[in-house]
């Protein structure tokens, strides 16, 4: 469901994404892929806490693209906690974890009406 706000004409380089995702819709090719390890105990619920608040204050990550007319726009959504997904591991298994973030960089994310990030936590114990 769309939120009622006000809607902005995208800028140049936002335009560019949306027309490639436009014409190629099942493209992973605007993904940006990063990690980090902690090599410290992690409090998930804790590290969940953070993210959000990332995503709170930021307006830049609630940004949301929709089609008027054909048209692309923009608009900032309300800010919404959310459950980061968890893959967690027994132990420091760079083969599984290798494989979970390969995974993770081919999985499309679908611009229109949608959040433009993915983020999840891979955790060891």
């Amino acid at each position: 469901m769309q939120e009622k706000s006000e809607k902005y004409h995208l800028t140049i380089p936002q335009e560019n994404i949306w027309l490639i995702d436009k014409i190629n819709p099942d493209t992973t090719i605007n993904n940006i892929l990063g990690t980090f390890r902690i090599n410290k105990k992690l409090d998930i619920d804790i590290l969940n806490k953070v993210l959000n608040e990332i995503v709170r204050t930021n307006d830049a990550l609630r940004i949301r693209i929709v089609e008027q007319d054909g048209i692309p726009k923009q608009y900032i959504s309300k800010y919404k906690e959310e459950k980061f997904k968890t893959y967690i591991f027994d132990d420091d298994n760079d083969a599984e974890i290798n494989k979970i973030v390969r995974i993770m960089s081919e999985e499309n994310i679908y611009i229109l009406n949608n959040k433009l990030y993915d983020m999840k936590i891979v955790c060891c114990l």
